[in-house]
């Protein structure tokens, strides 16, 4: 469980890598990067609460 929790969050920073989002929050308007950000967030919130889920089935 701890383990797939984990590997979630490496493939969610994965696919969000910071040097990636970094330099475009500095050329954008503070409320996309919120948006962003917030996106990001509930992406891999969604995300172990899947595994979760599917553990407790």
């Amino acid at each position: 469980m701890l383990s797939d929790a984990v590997s979630w969050l490496q493939v969610a920073t994965f696919a969000f890598p910071a040097n990636k989002i970094a330099p475009v929050m500095v050329h954008q308007p503070q409320h996309l990067n919120i948006i962003r950000v917030s996106a990001m967030l509930l992406t891999i919130v969604a995300g172990l609460l899947l595994k979760i889920v599917e553990e407790g089935s």
